[in-house]
């Protein structure tokens, strides 16, 4: 070590640094340090060997005030000096620097004021070391910098969020506000090093994929300490301040707010693994898990913790900082809660259900969720909880057990008609996806929603499309059906009884027409298809069972059908799902749903049959691609080769009724495209063989 010192004590003679007496090495790093907050010496003392000599001091035995002079040469040698940080990491330096915190992180002892100075100058060095600088980044989170830097400066052991407001505890030292400033500094600069090194920009300014991102790896411990902010922000909530007059209010809440920023990448960043959603939901010991915390921050739904709207009456300036603190902090955790709800391993512990299809009755975050939605409206709290159900109901058996939660449907249709798009947005959302098993759809759809539902889909709200997509997605879920044909008369509000018209088929169409959204385009036919696959699916059973459960006849249950069924012959509606066999080419399902709804609807009106043919070859300008057919009947000369054969088969049926209709010109033109594909089917070994024949027959017929 003496070796070392002198070797230190050389560089600064030959930079001639001065030196005050015979300092020893401490002292001597410190002149360094101090000469290196300029840039004068920078370069130049960054190409000696100062750097690996200070590397060599960061070990467990070297004193602290050694340690902590060396990481401050470390940190001011890294300022604006890309070179500099490159030196750093090919020695291996950093490794050595983020060592020092390591060890702290996974010591209980009482933090003194030479180890927070050693703390401090360490987070400040790493800090200096990965801003701008990619490769110190990815080697510093390939080290596991991110968890274990989290657990460091979220642990109370260094920063309680808050307590500068409360003023000295009893017994405190003379210098307690000296040190709470440090231990403030050191949470707001590591987490200000946890939020660089989350960042994924190389040097260009690029954004990093996130699959190409290596996941962090989180330990249960880490996960309790990262997070502890919010708890401390939670139980901070109501503690009256004792306002120490030498601390600078916009500055502490402008660091304390750093903390939060560094906290919400790590929430943004964590519920992408399941590692840390699993943990975030386990309580601590006998702490109570993240996920608790999080709610409770949720909850409170204030726009200020009572120390900072106290405190902010003394400085103004300081109102919008102290704002955003909290703000941060509980939209992160609204965020969190509803992508650690949508973690796949949680499912069964966030939302058990018994064995008799229930939801348990004892678990307090369903309770807390479905509180919130049918308590009175609270719009902080009300997206969160129900986006977080939505998750929970990609479940199966969840879904069904949520839809039976007393009034919670109700609950949620009635908040969405509120007029609140974010809250419209989510509620849509959680309908959606409780619209998916076949038990809940009559129910959903009896709540008269649909009118709600069209407002979205008006011109004026063209610019939300989210809110669009989900309203067409639950109309679509709702319609698809089969097995009770009363959810699609619902919908049409021909029950219950008196008939209310929602003129929904008309809105869809105009959206339909309106929108350049290929996707939206597409959902909105879908809403068509399943409609005509439930109408059509409606036999005498399923009108009695009709008939039965809205106490009407069964003929006045027919003739319901029927009028819904007319308002699906529409043109306009037929164009739309022969539109839908042109982006049949890259996806099989919208190819083999546009074959059967066309046969089931041409099969039963003959004169729509007979302007099929025209429709079908119809070319649309533009729609030509790698992607799409130009016309219908290219889609259907596509369907008759080298698809599936249930798409053959559909392809075959749809043949045969159109070919069975009154001859046409367009008729002949169609069936003289399908000829040749329908005579190599039918002279083949296919399992639709005799359907391939049977439309053949018909074809030649037209032509004859």
């Amino acid at each position: 070590m003496q070796k070392v010192a002198a070797e230190i004590r050389a560089i600064a003679n030959r930079y001639e640094i001065h030196i005050p007496g015979e300092g020893n090495v401490a002292l001597v790093l410190r002149s360094i340090g101090d000469e290196l907050r300029s840039d004068r010496l920078r370069s130049e003392l960054g190409a000696t060997d100062l750097p690996q000599l200070c590397g060599t001091l960061l070990d467990d035995k070297t004193p602290a005030s050694e340690r902590t002079e060396a990481l401050r040469v470390l940190a001011n040698l890294c300022i604006c000096d890309s070179s500099n940080r490159e030196h750093i990491l090919e020695h291996g330096i950093d490794a050595a620097m983020l060592a020092v915190l390591t060890r702290h992180a996974t010591q209980q002892s009482k933090l003194g004021k030479s180890t927070l100075l050693e703390l401090m100058a360490g987070v400040g060095a790493l800090l200096n070391l990965a801003t701008d600088c990619p490769r110190a980044r990815a080697t510093m989170t390939e080290a596991g910098a991110v968890a274990t830097v989290s657990a460091l400066v979220g642990s109370e052991r260094i920063y309680q969020v808050g307590s500068w407001a409360f003023g000295p505890p009893q017994g405190a030292r003379p210098d307690w506000a000296e040190e709470i400033m440090m231990r403030l500094r050191i949470a707001s600069w590591g987490w200000s090093l946890v939020l660089t090194l989350l960042d994924t920009s190389d040097e260009t300014g690029q954004q990093q994929l996130q699959s190409e991102k290596r996941p962090v790896v989180w330990h249960a411990e880490q996960v309790f300490h990262a997070l502890t902010p919010l708890r401390a922000l939670a139980a901070n909530t109501e503690k009256a301040p004792a306002f120490d007059e030498e601390f600078d209010l916009e500055e502490m809440v402008e660091l304390e707010h750093a903390i939060y920023l560094g906290l919400s990448a790590v929430l943004d960043d964590g519920v992408r693994s399941d590692a840390f959603c699993r943990l975030a939901t386990v309580p601590y010991g006998e702490e109570p898990s993240a996920l608790q915390s999080m709610c409770e921050i949720v909850r409170q739904a204030i726009a200020l913790p009572l120390y900072l709207r106290v405190l902010v009456c003394k400085d103004q300036d300081a109102e919008q900082a102290a704002e955003s603190v909290v703000a941060t902090g509980r939209m992160k955790a609204s965020h969190a809660i509803v992508a650690i709800a949508g973690n796949d391993a949680n499912l069964d512990t966030l939302c058990p259900v018994t064995p008799d299809g229930q939801l348990a009755s004892d678990h307090w975050f369903v309770a807390e969720l479905t509180s919130a939605v049918l308590a009175e409206p609270e719009l902080v709290r009300l997206p969160c909880s129900m986006l977080a159900l939505g998750n929970l109901a990609r479940g199966e058996k969840q879904c069904i057990a949520l839809a039976q939660v007393h009034g919670l449907v109700d609950a949620v249709v009635a908040h969405m008609k509120n007029g609140n798009m974010h809250v419209a947005h989510a509620a849509v959302g959680l309908l959606k996806n409780l619209a998916i098993p076949t038990t809940n759809k009559p129910r959903i759809a009896a709540t008269g929603l649909v009118p709600t539902l069209l407002t979205f889909l008006a011109r004026e709200r063209d610019m939300i499309q989210p809110l669009q997509y989900g309203a067409v997605g639950l109309l679509k879920h709702l319609a698809n059906d089969v097995s009770h044909p009363d959810s699609v008369l619902f919908l049409f509000g021909l029950l219950p009884a008196p008939a209310k018209p929602t003129e929904m088929v008309q809105v869809l169409l105009q959206l339909y027409r309106r929108t350049d959204q290929l996707h939206l385009k597409l959902e909105t036919t879908r809403v068509f298809v399943h409609i005509i696959r439930s109408l059509w699916s409606a036999n005498q059973t399923r009108v009695q069972e009709i008939a039965a459960k809205q106490h009407l006849t069964e003929a006045h249950v027919d003739e319901q059908i029927k009028l819904a069924c007319t308002e699906m012959h529409d043109a306009a509606v037929l164009d739309a799902l022969n539109a839908l066999l042109r982006y049949g080419r890259t996806n099989a399902v919208l190819l083999s749903e546009g074959l059967l709804t066309l046969t089931l609807v041409y099969s039963a009106n003959a004169s729509t049959a007979s302007d099929a043919a025209t429709s079908l070859i119809q070319h649309v300008e533009g729609s030509a691609s790698e992607q799409h057919f130009s016309t219908g009947a290219e889609a259907l000369v596509y369907a008759l080769g080298d698809v599936p054969v249930q798409i053959q088969g559909n392809a075959c049926s749809l043949i045969q009724v159109l070919a069975a209709a009154p001859p046409t010109e367009a008729q002949q033109t169609l069936c003289a495209a399908v000829r040749a594909p329908l005579t190599s089917l039918a002279t083949s070994t296919s399992q639709i063989q005799s359907a391939a024949c049977k439309a053949l027959e018909l074809v030649e017929a037209q032509q004859m």
